[in-house]
């Protein structure tokens, strides 16, 4: 499960058997709102209000890559189709 927030900081958590774990796995501020989140195999999508998309390897807690979409991102969708 994640989270992001107005305050740029996304949170990951990690599913147990029956019940999600209290203290974050994985964590990141952005430098904006967050408006949109989306899980893709092991990788999470994040887009803000000041138009980048940031990627990253939630598993391995690093930063892939971040594109400047140069407008706010309302909602992200992934198609495997184009990676």
């Amino acid at each position: 499960m994640a989270t992001g927030g107005v305050n740029g900081l996304i949170l990951v958590y990690m599913n147990k058997k029956y019940y999600f774990e209290r203290t974050p796995y994985f964590r990141w501020i952005c430098e904006n709102e967050v408006t949109s989140i989306k899980f893709f195999q092991d990788y999470l999508f994040a887009g803000t209000k000041d138009g980048k998309i940031r990627i990253f390897d939630y598993k391995k807690k690093l930063l892939l890559k971040v594109i400047d979409i140069g407008h706010p991102i309302v909602d992200l969708d992934i198609n495997s189709d184009y990676l």
